[in-house]
């Protein structure tokens, strides 16, 4: 059992630290950052703020209405969780490659000792990526994190939740698979550098090709060659996972030997 996680950064100190390190971060475009104490939902406070325009970066102390995938709720973890929403031009950064930069930046927080400014390198990963948005720790597949990424008038809000600072006590009762936080792994358990580690590996990603990013991906995947439920616009689909495309589709080997591919926008994975 690891020890209580050391006092979080005072959310007061949160604006300038972000302003540097945004600045630090060319290719994401960041030139506004909104730190609220509370909010429903970064997404929707991140709209409001930026008026529809990208280069706002919109964070929350607390998230209490959050959202995911396909109309799933985030749920609130009171001052623990880390909420925060990025707004950039549609298309800058592809799922997969937000996907890869968070798996990345909880590996850093992880091994404080791998440097962040090292993006093709992928140390020996305790987590991994499960498709098409989160990223779990590989032992359990506890989830520790999730990217919710919404186009609206040509500007992406690329949401982001990660676990930080829970405890087991502190996640919903009744979960299949409870999830996990950067703390009960050990980790440097403070949202303000989860946040920069973040938008650093978000920067290396804006500037790594698709091919790149693919190859990063299948290296930090957890579920191509294992037997899978899924859905997809109402209809529910079973087989082998034999592949992940760029695009983010997934490649589903049907027990007939027939192989689809199902669209990440409209397909959901079911937890077993």
């Amino acid at each position: 059992m690891h020890p209580p996680a050391p006092p979080d950064t005072p959310i007061t100190d949160w604006p300038d630290r972000l302003e540097a390190a945004c600045a630090r971060c060319p290719r994401l475009g960041l030139a506004h950052v909104r730190v609220l104490a509370e909010t429903d939902s970064t997404q929707d406070a991140a709209w409001a703020a930026s008026a529809g325009s990208p280069g706002w970066l919109v964070l929350a102390g607390r998230q209490v209405a959050g959202r995911g995938r396909l109309g799933r709720a985030w749920a609130d973890t009171a001052d623990k969780g880390l909420a925060m929403t990025l707004t950039i031009p549609a298309g800058a950064l592809s799922p997969i490659a937000v996907g890869v930069a968070l798996c990345r930046a909880i590996q850093h927080t992880l091994q404080p000792a791998i440097p962040h400014t090292a993006p093709h390198t992928t140390p020996a990963a305790t987590v991994g990526l499960r498709w098409p948005n989160d990223v779990v720790e590989r032992a359990q597949g506890r989830k520790l994190a999730g990217v919710l990424i919404e186009a609206r008038d040509g500007v992406a809000l690329v949401g982001i939740g990660v676990n930080v600072r829970q405890g087991p006590g502190d996640f919903p009762p009744g979960l299949r698979t409870p999830p996990a936080s950067i703390a009960q792994l050990g980790g440097n358990a403070d949202r303000l550098a989860t946040a920069c580690a973040i938008l650093a590996q978000l920067d290396h990603s804006a500037a790594a090709d698709p091919y790149t990013v693919a190859r990063a991906a299948a290296r930090l995947d957890t579920i191509v060659g294992t037997s899978r439920r899924l859905t997809c616009n109402g209809r529910e689909f079973a087989g082998k996972v034999v592949a992940l495309t760029p695009d983010g589709s997934i490649d589903l080997e049907l027990p007939g030997g027939q192989t689809i591919s199902l669209p990440a926008g409209t397909t959901s994975l079911i937890h077993e």
